[in-house]
């Protein structure tokens, strides 16, 4: 049995205190708008309110599509009110629905009022039937600019995304998710702590996959936002939405901001310790009350947003310095949990470095390889090098190697892996081969140039004293092994030279003057013994 595609439900609002119960039923007979989804059916679900209160109340906690709002609605307290003093308020709760007036009359100045409030049309309630078909296109185009406005808001999600891996067959990494499976059970916010690029947003994704298995459901939200990358107004905005500019008139409109997008999903801020005082006192206000207010907006807004914070900073220190809030550091440090590092997780590199590799060559179809084609100690370095350092830099390592490295008919090699990272030795000024010996002289040591941290390297200690031992030799040769003027030249204390002179076996003035007789008497002992 073949499985078909749930419909998508869309919601319609009719607010009025004289709505016709023959329009309503006409709007719910239409059960697809074949303008906007080529001809795909959809769930359409009317909800009816006889005031504007009541309709408000039910956008706090409900996503509407198109709300058709009455341009009088029920007298309150024995006055007038009417549906434009209202277009503002639903707006603001709801920024991608379309609004469309409904009217007894054709004022052309009602009309032209509602749209600077930001209505999206204006309608009459009459049931000719010559005017069928126009109020048809006017709720079809209006239903499908509301649905793409919440497609844009849902694709938030996708824009602040990063493509991240969560690997865990280390023992640590287990133990590491262990904990984030625990902690997303519960609705208190998590505060994820490590150096920078050790996969914190990789971290907070997998507490989403968490939740979205504990729930059972497929269409949790998950957005994210980098505070340290935006100055406090810009977070603001973009976090909590912006209302519209009056004095911009119709060509302002409501913002959503990302926590519209992450309704009953979860946000990641990062870097939560470079917000600004104003921006931390904001959230401290949604932990505990659950709800918001965008910017240069006045009415509260409930969430279901659940946080998850990450910093490279001890916010403990940061408290004791006033530069972060006592009350927010309480209330997300209830669950702080540290990514471990990666001299902790070294079982993890191998897949971590595979998930990079495809994700470098995805934009490089001729260029395809494995990890596993990788030569060994290429492997080693990337495994082990990096250890001390963080997954940015393997990730700028493998783009590299997949860039410059040379194509063959088969696969990509990288036999020149070494000096596209800079790990091999540059040729020498002078093709002499690297020979710790005494014939060496100190011309040539001076002129090669080597890599104290490549494989091959003897270590700084065996290199500094060759060039101690050369250096003393040379100034030795140079002053006629005068002790007293070589170690002028050296700036040393003569009794220093003479120690270096004995560390090294190299002989004094005296000792070459006696090696020529030495050598005649031990020649004439042998002699006469022989003898």
């Amino acid at each position: 049995m073949l499985s078909t595609k749930p419909k998508e439900q869309v919601k319609v609002l009719i607010v009025d205190d004289q709505k016709d119960q023959s329009f309503g039923a006409e709007i719910n007979w239409r059960d697809s708008f074949k303008e906007i989804a080529n001809n795909e059916k959809l769930d359409l679900v009317i909800h009816a309110f006889v005031s504007a209160e009541e309709a408000i109340e039910f956008c706090f906690n409900h996503r509407v599509h198109v709300i058709l709002l009455g341009k009088e609605l029920r007298e309150k307290n024995g006055k007038k009110v009417y549906g434009l003093d209202f277009i503002k308020t639903f707006h603001e709760l709801q920024p991608w629905t379309q609004i469309i007036i409904l009217a007894a009359d054709n004022s052309y100045i009602e009309m032209a009022q509602a749209i600077r409030n930001g209505a999206s049309n204006y309608l009459l309630k009459e049931q000719t039937d010559d005017y069928t078909a126009y109020r048809e296109t006017v709720l079809s185009e209006a239903l499908r600019q509301a649905r793409l406005a919440i497609l844009d808001i849902n694709n938030i999600a996708s824009k602040t995304a990063i493509d991240s891996v969560f690997v865990c067959n280390s023992p640590a990494m287990k133990f590491f998710d262990q904990k984030l499976n625990a902690v997303a059970e519960s609705s208190w916010p998590i505060l994820l702590c490590g150096e920078i690029g050790l996969g914190k947003e990789s971290a907070a994704r997998r507490i989403h996959e968490c939740r979205t298995v504990l729930y059972k459901t497929t269409d949790r939200p998950f957005v994210s936002i980098n505070i340290g990358s935006l100055n406090d107004e810009f977070a603001q905005v973009e976090i909590f939405g912006c209302e519209a500019n009056e004095s911009a008139g119709g060509n302002s409109k409501t913002k959503p901001g990302l926590l519209d997008a992450a309704a009953g999903g979860d946000i990641f801020l990062d870097d939560i310790a470079e917000a600004g005082p104003e921006l931390q006192q904001k959230i401290l206000k949604i932990i505990e009350e659950r709800k918001f207010t965008r910017v240069g907006g006045t009415i509260e807004i409930p969430t279901d947003a659940r946080f998850i914070f990450a910093t490279n900073r001890y916010l403990a220190e940061l408290v004791e310095k006033n530069l972060f809030s006592t009350d927010l550091f309480m209330r997300i440090s209830a669950f702080e949990i540290k990514i471990p590092k990666l001299s902790e997780r070294k079982e993890d590199l191998p897949d971590i470095i595979r998930h990079m590799l495809k994700k470098a060559l995805k934009n490089m179809p001729d260029k395809f390889n494995l990890f596993e084609q990788f030569p060994k100690d290429l492997i080693d370095y990337l495994t082990r090098d990096h250890i001390q350092g963080n997954l940015r830099g393997i990730e700028s390592d493998v783009l590299r190697l997949v860039t410059y490295s040379h194509d063959s008919t088969e696969k990509v090699q990288f036999n020149n892996w070494k000096s596209v990272l800079g790990v091999a030795p540059k040729s020498f000024r002078k093709k002499v081969p690297l020979d710790f010996d005494k014939h060496l002289e100190l011309s040539t040591f001076i002129n090669m140039e080597t890599n104290l941290l490549s494989e091959g390297s003897v270590g700084l200690k065996v290199l500094r004293d060759l060039f101690e031992q050369k250096l003393v030799e040379e100034a030795m040769k140079k002053n006629n092994h005068n002790l007293r003027l070589a170690a002028l030249n050296l700036k040393i204390a003569t009794s220093h030279l003479h120690t270096k002179m004995r560390q090294f076996k190299i002989p004094t003035k005296r000792e070459i003057s006696n090696e020529p007789q030495r050598s005649k008497n031990l020649s004439k002992h042998k002699r006469s013994r022989s003898i």
